[in-house]
């Protein structure tokens, strides 16, 4: 079979500038219009009633159509005999080998334009590939490997095209060689440059007296660039001042082009900048030329410090001409100027950094004489880390989204997910660092941040379907989903995770998964019923796993939700019962608290029981449920101090340290119920003693509490919880201190306390308790006076104070108590 015209391109990209054989403007007529239709085969013989011939004889024709260079019709017989899904049994690869070789060679000599000769190659590429799948006859090896190499070759596929060009060079083809020959110039990841070989390889091509001269112009040119690739500088400056041996004019632009490299290789940016110039000046250079030419005048420009031009010229390499290999790295200089100090355009540098990752193959493919595909890649993530390290989030977040195909996109759907999460870690200690005030403001946008980052690893997860690191996608989308509060999606990507069959962290996702329940449940539902019989069956099913006791914990508080308290504290004791938790076990802890605070609210709802029973005339029903109440306090007292004694503080160490010093005073209500009863004075003695020690004990935790918010009030970083327990505790220090008897201290702390918090209501009950503090010291008068004052508090007060439950009483029942409570001491001073 006859080998194509000769062509040398001097690189993938000037396939435009290629010569083409002799005949190429008849062929490229009969090319034109021969592969218009599918079935004109057919067609003809039915117009001229001949009988059509058997697929085997139109096949065997094809390859003789082929071996006279008829490579259009040769193309429409191979489209005919696909139609009919013909398959030669001695040649399983025919057909396609037919359309293969027939399409590479009307691109490569007879097509008109660069569309047209691209759609041929990318056909070629595509037949040839699947003849050797099908079946290759030895004879037809070398046609096949060499036009299947070219074409790869001219489409920018050399990683692909190198190992068939290999093979075909061997013969000595000299176009197969010099596109080989710029295959090893093109650095690749991990690939060494084999500049010194296609040297020695481009001066044994020009010895020889056959050579073409297009092919000599291309070795030439090609050994000037290999020189580059081993820093000869010297010696190309030599190469190119004696020019008697190069098949070119001095003049020529291809060696205008490598003096402006070899200029600004020797930091003379001036004269690369000169000659630059001077090309592109002339407009009638071909196209990749001029693109090659652009480049180098802004690498010029960038190197003599003249960034703003350099931008322009970037710009212009991306803007006036089509995609190349210079586009890729005029891009990533564009994108890191534009990001750079001083002009920071973010949005700018993302679209530059948008048109640098849209190479054309696959990364493993990828090839780029200016830059390696790991220095790509790592100039790329570069500025992805630096946006996330200067806290700009959502220019991280959204140049990892374009990232592929540079980056698979499963990676790019991760450095996604990362930047997200990064930016919702970032509020969150924001947030954390906040005043009140400020917090009210981020709450929503945490919230978002979680919710996003979430979603992000949700679509990593989506990517990762079939790759390691799924199930772990799948968990995270599912937890920060659920810090921000988006329960129902975070159900769905827990249920998912839970589809996946896996058994290492199963029986803890069923745990989380009855606690979104418990979350999502509305008055109405089962699904508190549904969460119970969830952790259930953790328990039942994966009772050694160390989720086994999450589950108890969480159905404790499942079951708190239901009004079982009883159940709830059995599930709690069984954990602090446990020998297979320590104390310093986080679920342990958490059910000592659990179990400590509910023990004081049972203590409350038997005491409220105790006095409706005593109302009702039920005395021994009132003391007993009275005892209970004690017990229950006392081992609220005991589990919190344990819970305390463990811990820094927390929010929730905050609450139970409350509750704890509200247990202490509670536990000293039955033996202060029963002085008057101890039937000797020593009795008397231990049970005051006993309740001067729980009341100093409950002083000294209020005071604590104090301690500890008092530092977040000053920076206003208080939460809506944390500046109730600080307004109770300084209200029921004073409290604690008028139970001990003290009324002097007592007057002071309420006072105090009326001036840190003077538009609480508790303020009522402090002017309250300072005119009973006056009473019982004797001042009557002072006593009334403070009456009084309350009364004109209460005055001021609008209604709605009294709704934030801090106050027992309504309003009109504290005007008619305030009224009664001065009429009585009035009446006690006149008589």
């Amino acid at each position: 079979m006859a080998p194509s015209p000769a062509t040398a391109d001097a690189s993938p990209e000037d396939a435009e500038t290629a010569p083409g054989g002799r005949n190429w403007r008849r062929w490229g007529r009969l090319a034109g219009g021969a592969v218009a239709s599918a079935s004109v085969l057919g067609v003809t013989f039915v117009l001229t009633a001949e009988q059509e011939p058997e697929p085997e004889v139109l096949f065997g024709q094809s390859l003789d159509m082929l071996e006279a260079r008829d490579w259009a019709r040769a193309h429409n017989v191979g489209v005919y005999l696909r139609e009919r899904q013909y398959d030669d049994l001695d040649f399983g690869g025919g057909v396609s080998f037919v359309l293969g070789e027939s399409a590479f060679q009307l691109g490569d000599g007879f097509s008109l334009d660069a569309h047209t000769r691209d759609g041929h190659y990318r056909e070629a590429a595509r037949e040839l590939a699947t003849a050797a799948q099908d079946g290759l006859p030895t004879a037809y090896r070398a046609a096949w490997t060499r036009s299947l190499g070219l074409a790869l070759y001219r489409l920018r596929r050399l990683a692909e095209a190198e190992p068939r060009l290999a093979e075909a060079a061997e013969s000595g083809d000299a176009v197969c060689l010099l596109a080989l020959g710029r295959c090893r110039l093109v650095p690749a990841a991990e690939v060494a440059s084999q500049a010194g070989d296609v040297a020695s390889m481009c001066e044994t091509l020009l010895s020889r007296d056959d050579l073409p001269r297009p092919l000599a112009v291309e070795a030439a040119l090609l050994k000037i660039d290999a020189m580059f690739e081993q820093d000869q500088l010297d010696a190309i400056a030599a190469t190119l001042s004696e020019t008697d041996w190069l098949p070119l004019p001095p003049d020529a632009p291809e060696l205008t082009l490598r003096r402006a490299r070899l200029a600004l290789a020797r930091g003379e940016a001036n004269e690369a900048d000169r000659l630059t110039g001077e090309l592109l000046s002339q407009s009638e250079l071909p196209p990749a030329r001029l693109r090659e030419a652009a480049y180098w005048s802004a690498r010029a420009a960038e190197r003599d410090g003249r960034e703003t031009e350099a931008i322009l010229r970037y710009r212009a390499v991306l803007d006036d001409y089509d995609a190349g290999q210079e586009t890729i790295v005029a891009a990533v200089r564009l994108a890191e100027l534009l990001r750079g100090a001083p002009r920071v355009l973010f949005e700018d540098a993302l679209r530059a950094y948008a048109r640098a990752v849209q190479i054309e193959s696959r990364p493993e493919h990828y090839r780029n004489r200016y830059m390696p595909l790991a220095e790509l890649r790592e100039r790329v993530r570069s500025a992805w880390q630096d946006w996330l390290a200067a806290g700009q989030f959502e220019w991280a977040i959204r140049l990892a989204e374009q990232m592929a195909p540079l980056f698979e996109k499963h990676d790019a759907a991760e450095l996604a997910a990362l930047a997200a999460h990064e930016r919702a870690r970032d509020l969150l200690r924001q947030y954390e660092a906040a005043d009140a005030e400020t917090r009210d403001l981020l709450r929503g946008e945490l919230f978002a941040a979680w919710r996003e980052s979430g979603e992000a690893y949700g679509r990593l997860a989506d990517w990762l379907v079939t790759r390691a690191g799924y199930q772990d996608a799948l968990w995270l989308s599912f937890q920060h989903l659920r810090e921000g509060h988006d329960f129902r999606q975070a159900r769905s990507r827990l249920q998912t995770f839970l589809d996946t069959q896996t058994q290492t962290r199963r029986p803890q996702a069923l745990v989380e998964y009855g606690r979104l329940l418990v979350d999502l449940h509305e008055p109405g539902d089962t699904l508190l019923q549904d969460a119970e019989s969830t952790f259930t069956g953790v328990l039942e099913n994966y009772p050694t796993s160390d989720a086994a006791f999450d589950a108890v914990l969480a159905r404790g508080h499942c079951l708190m939700e239901q009004n079982r308290p009883e159940e709830a504290a059995a599930d709690w004791q069984s954990i602090l019962a446990s020998p297979l938790l320590t104390p310093k076990s986080e679920t342990w802890q958490e059910a000592l608290v659990s179990l400590g605070s509910l023990l004081f609210h049972l203590g409350e709802l038997e005491s409220l029981a105790a006095r409706r029973a005593e109302q009702a005339g039920e005395i021994d029903e009132s003391e007993r449920l009275a005892r209970e109440a004690n017990a229950h306090w006392s081992d609220a007292a005991s589990q919190l101090t344990g819970y305390l004694a463990r811990t820094d503080y927390t929010r929730q160490s905050a609450q139970a340290r409350f509750w704890l010093a509200k247990s202490l005073q509670r536990v000293t209500e039955l033996p202060a119920s029963q002085l008057d009863s101890a039937e000797t004075n020593n009795a008397r003695i231990e049970l005051q003693r006993n309740i001067d020690a729980s009341l100093l004990r409950s002083i000294a935790e209020l005071q604590t509490l104090v301690r500890d918010l008092d530092p977040r009030a000053e920076q206003g970083r208080l939460d809506p919880l944390e500046a109730r327990l600080l307004r109770d505790c300084t209200f029921e220090i004073a409290h604690a201190m008028y139970a001990r008897g003290d009324r002097e201290t007592a007057i002071d702390l309420y006072a105090d306390a009326i001036n840190r918090f003077p538009n609480d209501p508790q303020v009522l009950l402090a002017y309250v308790q300072i005119a009973a503090c006056h009473e019982q010291l004797g001042r009557r008068t002072e006593a009334i006076s403070f009456l009084e004052r309350a009364q004109l508090i209460r005055g001021q007060f609008g209604e709605t104070v009294f709704d934030d439950q801090l106050s027992s009483l309504s309003g009109p029942e504290w005007q008619v108590w305030l009224d009664r409570s001065v009429e009585l001491l009035d009446d006690g001073r006149r008589g």
